[in-house]
């Protein structure tokens, strides 16, 4: 066993000694108590270990809280500190005072631990551009010099165990690389030319827009995208956009879509489809007022955050 709980244990009776005061006493039990708590986090995930995540590194929470939020040696050296204070009057703040500092950097530390874990295998940056990519026919290999200059940082901050910058700086960063990168990467998808494209008929009826008069076609009734999320990919954690151009007929009919810029998951786009279909939309018009057939561009988004 770790001498943590022997320990603490042990000084449990101390704080009843004759002529100690009555803050110091509180004092020593709010730093036992989140010491108590520590150890009590740390045999949790020492007990699920088997069945936690690895991350990319192939490390478990486990192993990140007792090489970098509660090592072995911090752990015998706050102990010492406790007893020290326990003991020893005339030194009980001081030891007191660097127990607690000690005890809460590693609390922050676990936290941010957690945070990490709980995030990186949901996050998937590369593993992300690589779905994104293949679905529209481009390089699986990110070569964004934004992403890479945040992908070094980021490792680095993890090799040295700085977890709260990792949380609070190296996934912000990355997060924003890769949607930058994707978002250029769309912006050049929508630029090709529409000929490229192909169209797909509506399954379903169509429910005419009500014409408006606008110059160019327009959507007249949207739908949320949170009523037709895939229940498969709610629980595959699956987000993205979809950018879809429509044909709106001079009889304000969309009577077909195209894909302009895929999620990457087949089931988004398909969902995103099912959202064109339940859409109206209005025709254009030409220089005399007169309906015409034309396209508009629209993008549908599913976020789990939404």
């Amino acid at each position: 066993m770790r001498p943590l709980v022997a320990s603490i244990c042990l000084l449990s009776t101390a704080l009843l000694a004759p002529g100690y005061g009555r803050s110091a006493s509180l004092e020593l039990q709010a730093v036992q108590g989140e010491l108590s708590s520590l150890h009590q986090w740390s045999n949790l995930l020492r007990t699920d270990g088997k069945k936690a995540p690895v991350d990319p590194r192939g490390r478990r929470e486990y192993d990140d809280f007792i090489q970098y939020a509660m090592p072995h040696e911090l752990e015998v050296h706050i102990v010492e500190l406790l007893e020290r204070a326990s003991k020893n009057r005339e030194d009980a703040q001081a030891s007191l005072d660097e127990a607690r500092t000690l005890t809460q950097a590693a609390k922050r530390n676990s936290t941010s631990i957690h945070e990490y874990h709980s995030r990186v295998n949901k996050t998937g940056w590369r593993d992300r551009w690589r779905v994104f990519a293949a679905g529209n026919g481009l390089p699986t290999e990110l070569s964004s010099p934004e992403f890479a200059a945040a992908e070094k940082d980021y490792s680095e901050q993890l090799a040295s165990g700085d977890f709260e910058k990792v949380v609070s700086d190296g996934m912000p960063r990355m997060d924003w690389a890769l949607k930058a990168a994707i978002q250029q990467a769309t912006s050049d998808l929508v630029a090709r030319d529409p000929a490229q494209l192909k169209f797909i008929d509506r399954s379903k009826p169509c429910v005419p827009g009500t014409a408006n008069g606008r110059q160019k076609a327009s959507i007249t009734r949207a739908v949320s995208p949170s009523d037709y999320y895939p229940p498969g990919s709610i629980r595959r954690a699956e987000e993205g956009d979809i950018v879809l151009r429509a044909q709106v007929q001079p009889d304000n009919c969309a009577s077909g879509a195209a894909i302009v810029v895929s999620s990457g998951y087949p089931d988004l786009d398909a969902a995103a489809f099912q959202i064109f279909e339940a859409m109206s939309f209005a025709a254009g018009v030409d220089e005399k007022g007169a309906p015409i057939s034309s396209s508009l561009i629209f993008k549908v988004k599913f976020s789990l955050a939404d």
